[in-house]
């Protein structure tokens, strides 16, 4: 039987010390998650919302997506934005800062318009994050 989960909010960058790590260099470079790709499971991303590049592809902050709840290629969120917030607390470049801000995204998108998120879908965006893992999703 398919159990379905909901996603929750909490505090985030401040609460995980990420304002520290932003003044942290390596390698001569300050740790903003450039040339990482982070896969978000969950209520997909609006890529439309301008803190969020406006858009959708390679040359984007959300570089890809799929929906696995309603099994289609647009992993637009369509529920109270929980995922559309996460991918803001990763990635805001603006007035305020995201834990990793030049990250580019890709968009697993498990649960459906009322925020159900089923065993199923939720197993299917795992393995297509992992498929991605190596290329970085590009493929």
């Amino acid at each position: 039987m398919d159990r379905i989960y909901k996603p929750l909010l909490a505090e985030s960058v401040p609460l995980i010390n990420a304002n520290d790590v932003h003044n942290i260099e390596y390698n001569s470079e300050k740790l903003t998650g450039k040339g990482q790709v982070v896969c978000v499971i969950d209520t997909g991303i609006d890529y439309t919302h301008l803190d969020l590049g406006g858009c959708i592809g390679p040359n984007c902050k959300v570089i890809g997506g799929y929906d696995f709840a309603n099994n289609d290629v647009d992993p637009m969120d369509e529920g109270t934005g929980h995922g559309t917030h996460i991918a803001g607390i990763l990635t805001l470049k603006s007035s305020l800062t995201g834990v990793a801000p030049d990250v580019k995204l890709l968009a697993a998108k498990v649960c459906d318009a009322n925020e159900d998120c089923f065993d199923s879908a939720i197993t299917a965006g795992i393995d297509w994050c992992l498929e991605r893992q190596a290329d970085k999703g590009t493929s």
